[in-house]
């Protein structure tokens, strides 16, 4: 295998696995619908009617419909503690639901212990819904990366119960075929994606079709089928559009788009990769508008609070200065008067200072996101104009230039709004970290890419060394900010026709990317705007607010970030990170 197939097959697994399991919601209908024909108290059958261990399990599983599982949760765990309820019907639900819970609180191992224990009890009482549980388990054995144990339990659902008609059989087929997938058994793997493929084609199942065609596409091209591999991508791609689900949807643009870059067809893998942009900047948007409701909620709870709070301190207060008032007369209430007019004047300073604090971050944050909208688009539409065939034409021309230059200029500001917005938050402490492995070679290779245009225009040449098996511990997001600015800058800074160099290499468990130019360089005491008597110097990025992002986000990466510089020698920065050794 190529190391440019490896590479792009890495990927593709990685996009292909991370939560691309099935597990219908039909599953909780139907569970709702077992609850509804076992429940005695739901069933109004008299005989149990004012039988309290009864009715604390209706009260378990009307809570646990209601999403308030930690009560739930209670009363489950006590009802199988006490071993009162001797019915196995009744036991078997217990368990399901304590199972289900833990589940969602991703705690794997003793969701895995009670949902087993379930399989047992509906196993006794014949439960028509028990594949429900097998779905649930298949993909939790797939979250934990423990193959051999899912097939194990999901080959023993399909001996047993596989001939019944279920909805859910697709999904219990399908993450087989995951399970066998990763374990590079490809005849098996194809045999139950095959099968989850035609269920979900006979309940004409847009979303199941979309996951199931991504993944037998990877099947395909991990074996080197790339023909029957790219049908199914493309086949995902089109059930995903019908689906309405955003991450399937991204997953299948950028499976494309590397499947079409790997096979040199560059003009539809751009397609893809500005199709996967879009939907990648929608998802975005709208985590980041659900976390703004969600910190403006808090806020409310909080400020509700305080005021209950600061009303009960005044009661007291009041009921305490009027006990003096009735000893100290006219002198008491003189100093009580005078006490809370002080207060309610530093009450509303501080209120008012808050607010002004608080619409000034908002402000910031919501300009700088209106800001990077349009500056992205007047970019692609620069670049659009840069590749077409009568810029080509018009090479060396004042319009030539003045497009490269406009170019750059955009590409500079979106870098330092990005830098902007990503300051503003990690003051706030409103930055999400999500430390992860990652293949540095294959990040590194998405911002040079970017900067390709920038890089042909200047006729630097750039080379990277790399070691292919490396990979790290850090956030995508932020060490790509990193790489843009320290790349951005090493190219601004660069002669004409100079020489740009990326070296990784692994140093005891440390991993040690170096970017070197040889351009105009600065002292490290000065910033370099001031030393460096060229009209670079006044560009607006030469302002250290990049280099401390940079500094700052390595730091919160657990890394170093280190700046040799000389004037007229050129810059060498050292980023350490640490290496992932699973």
């Amino acid at each position: 295998m190529s190391a440019s197939k490896c590479i792009i097959t890495l990927i593709l697994f990685l996009i292909a696995y991370h939560g691309i399991s099935q597990n219908n919601d039909k599953n909780i209908i139907a569970f709702d619908e077992e609850v509804l024909s076992i429940c005695p108290i739901c069933k109004k059958d008299k005989r149990f009617l004012n039988k309290k261990k009864h009715e604390k399990f209706h009260k378990s599983h009307l809570l646990f419909e209601e999403g308030k599982t930690d009560s739930s949760y209670v009363y489950v765990s006590r009802l199988i503690e006490e071993n009162e309820i001797k019915d196995p019907s009744i036991v078997y639900l217990l368990y399901v639901i304590k199972g289900r819970i833990l589940n969602d609180k991703l705690l794997f191992d003793d969701a895995i212990k009670n949902l087993t224990t379930a399989i047992e009890y509906g196993k006794e009482v014949d439960s028509p819904y028990i594949i429900n549980i097998y779905a649930i388990l298949g993909r939790i054995y797939l979250e934990k990366k423990d193959y051999q144990k899912g097939i194990t339990i999901l080959e023993d659902w399909k001996m047993n119960y596989a001939d019944n008609d279920s909805e859910n059989s697709s999904a219990v087929f399908h993450n087989l075929g995951l399970c066998y997938l990763h374990i590079k058994n490809y005849s098996k793997a194809e045999e139950n994606l095959y099968i989850s493929y035609e269920l979900n084609e006979k309940a004409k199942d847009t979303l199941g079709l979309a996951r199931s065609s991504l993944d037998i596409a990877n099947l395909y091209y991990v074996q080197y089928k790339d023909e029957i591999a790219l049908t199914y991508f493309e086949k995902g791609l089109e059930y995903a559009k019908k689906a309405n689900d955003l991450l399937i949807l991204q997953n299948a643009y950028l499976n494309l788009a590397i499947v079409e870059e790997n096979n040199k067809a560059f003009s539809k893998s751009l397609i893809y990769r500005k199709d996967y942009e879009k939907i990648k900047d929608s998802i975005w948007n709208k985590e980041k508008i659900w976390e703004l409701a969600k910190k403006d909620k808090e806020i409310g709870i909080a400020a509700r609070q305080e005021k209950l709070n600061a009303e009960k301190w005044k009661k007291d207060l009041f009921i305490g200065i009027s006990i003096i008032f009735l000893v100290l007369l006219l002198t008491g209430g003189y100093l009580y008067y005078k006490t809370i007019r002080q207060n309610r004047i530093i009450s509303k300073q501080k209120e008012h200072l808050n607010d002004l604090n608080t619409t000034k971050d908002k402000l910031f944050s919501l300009l700088t996101h209106d800001l990077k909208t349009p500056m992205y688009v007047l970019n692609k539409k620069l670049l659009n104009i840069r590749n077409g065939k009568t810029f080509t034409s018009l090479r060396n021309t004042k319009y030539s230039k003045l497009v490269t230059e406009s170019y750059q200029i955009s590409k500079n500001t979106i870098l330092q709004i990005e830098n902007t917005l990503h300051w503003i938050l990690g003051d706030k402490n409103q930055l999400i970290f999500n430390i992860e492995k990652l293949h540095l070679s294959s990040v590194i290779d998405q911002v040079v890419y970017d900067y390709i245009p920038v890089i042909e225009d200047k006729k630097v040449y750039l080379k990277k060394h790399a070691d292919d098996t490396i990979f790290v511990n850090a956030d995508l997001n932020s060490l790509k900010i990193v790489l843009r600015n320290i790349l951005d800058n090493a190219i601004k800074f660069s002669h004409p026709e100079g020489a740009i160099f990326i070296n990784v290499h692994n140093q005891n468990s440390i991993c040690e990317l170096q970017i070197i130019d040889h351009g105009v360089g600065f002292c490290l005491d000065t910033p370099r705007k001031e030393k460096i008597a060229s009209p670079i110097r006044q560009s607006p990025s030469s302002t250290k607010l990049g280099l401390r992002l940079s500094r700052d986000l390595i730091k919160k990466n657990k890394g170093e970030f280190k700046i040799q510089s000389e004037p007229d020698k050129g810059t060498t920065v050292s980023i350490l990170l640490n290496v992932n050794t699973d």
